[in-house]
């Protein structure tokens, strides 16, 4: 594991490939949402770059109404992962054929776990999902910004 992790910090940040369902250790090199990360790994002996939808949560979208929200939720999970370790188990593709993974953190836990624990996501199943109302994106925001303080 150390030979990895190695390689990954010493390996340059390089162009998307395409989705392989075989990867475990990654470093997360940037959080778009509060649902989707780009985790840097390795897959079949190539160091690449992955976007990794989380598995069983829906965030805030970072446009309309819910963007204050969206982004205090990118920040706690900036917070959990950012430039940290994670392992991605249980990878497969949603409806859209993007990736879909269990994100699990350096002690332990699912980031999702986590999200729905601290209450800033609903959970997900890939029905149709349920918006965020106006008092649900407040409460998002007020609990992302107390974890955040």
């Amino acid at each position: 594991m150390e030979a990895l992790k190695e390689r990954l910090l010493a390996t340059p940040v390089h162009a998307q490939f395409l989705p392989r369902p075989d990867l475990d250790l990654g470093w997360v090199a940037s959080v778009h949402d509060g649902d989707t990360l780009t985790v840097h790994c390795e897959i079949r002996g190539v160091l690449e770059n992955m976007n990794i939808r989380v598995r069983g949560i829906d965030a805030p979208e970072l446009k309309g109404d819910s963007k204050t929200a969206a982004a205090a939720v990118r920040e706690v999970v900036k917070q959990a992962c950012h430039s940290k370790y994670v392992r991605i188990l249980n990878c497969g593709s949603d409806k859209y054929g993007r990736l879909l993974g269990d994100v699990i953190l350096e002690g332990g836990e699912s980031l999702s776990a986590f999200l729905v624990r601290q209450q800033l996501v609903k959970v997900y199943t890939g029905q149709k999902k349920d918006p965020f109302t106006e008092e649900e994106l407040r409460q998002v925001l007020e609990r992302a910004t107390a974890l955040l303080q």
